[in-house]
């Protein structure tokens, strides 16, 4: 008896959009969109610790709060890295509610 299904949940379930968590941090802070993304992808590793399981959200949003310098609260941070996943793919959402 099947028990339980997992699904991936980011381009497999809801789009994934990472750049339009940048996008909004560049116009809050002022820092350009290209300088966020070297930042976040190229010369740190932090998004590879959090997608990997390696830090928690609390620890994530620490880092890139004291780290960036970013000047926005950690709901406000929350809020922006949740919109990188508000595109449903529709006929996975069919899969899974099947």
């Amino acid at each position: 008896m099947i028990k339980a299904i997992i699904f991936d949940f980011g381009n497999v379930i809801y789009k994934l959009d990472r750049y339009s968590f940048l996008k909004e941090i560049s116009k809050l802070t002022g820092v350009s969109k290209l300088e966020l993304i070297s930042l976040f992808y190229e010369s740190s590793d932090i998004m590879k610790l959090y997608q990997s399981g390696h830090i928690n959200s609390d620890q994530f949003l620490d880092k890139i709060l004291a780290k960036y310098n970013i000047n926005i609260s950690r709901d406000e941070l929350i809020d922006l890295y949740a919109s990188d996943f508000l595109i449903p793919i529709e006929k996975n959402l069919d899969l899974v509610e099947d």
